[in-house]
């Protein structure tokens, strides 16, 4: 098959052949496989196969803009029937798109109650090991600082606040020796 035509197509180009057959690639693939006009083309199916790639990439590149994890990444691609997720998970890391330490900087500086953060590092499916790691490591006292000066003002009496801040997830021993409840 011999390219007859090569046009724009929204951010793709779609390839005419000289059989009237047409496809639309992306432009790595047409860079990829040095596309161009008059240029014979024995074997399509590598080309499909990487037109496949790429719009699963964009699923996954969509999905992942949420904020996910790596692990969350690879359930989605076995929920999805997806192999060459090693590809992948790579290629999303290299743009950025997936970051687990970046995921867990971010909750380390919302002082949650280690309840709270052990949650959300869960939600992200990170290994048991590694949250054991990170709540062994955090500081939930200065947590439960930052909180208390958030609210302390809003609450009249301690009982008000020592229900607010057991509510958020915070020891209940903590929060009574902050609040000098016997």
């Amino acid at each position: 098959m011999i390219i007859k035509v090569i046009k724009p197509k929204n951010k793709d180009f779609e390839i005419t052949f000289t059989n009237n057959d047409k496809i639309v690639v992306s432009e790595d693939i047409l860079v990829k496989y040095n596309l161009f006009k008059d240029k014979e083309i024995n074997n399509l199916n590598e080309i499909y196969e990487e037109i496949n790639i790429e719009k699963i990439y964009k699923k996954a590149r969509n999905y992942a803009l949420y904020g996910r994890s790596i692990n969350q990444m690879k359930k989605y691609f076995e929920k999805h029937n997806i192999t060459n997720n090693d590809y992948l998970i790579k290629r999303l890391e290299k743009e950025f798109l997936i970051d687990d330490e970046k995921i867990i900087n971010t909750l380390l500086t919302k002082n949650y109650s280690k309840l709270k953060l052990r949650e959300s590092l869960n939600k992200y499916l990170f290994e048991e090991e590694k949250i054991s790691l990170i709540l062994e490591d955090y500081d939930e006292l200065s947590a439960l600082n930052y909180c208390y000066n958030l609210v302390k003002n809003k609450y009249n009496n301690n009982q008000k606040l020592f229900r607010y801040l057991v509510q958020k997830g915070f020891n209940e021993e903590l929060v009574k020796n902050l609040l000098n409840i016997f």
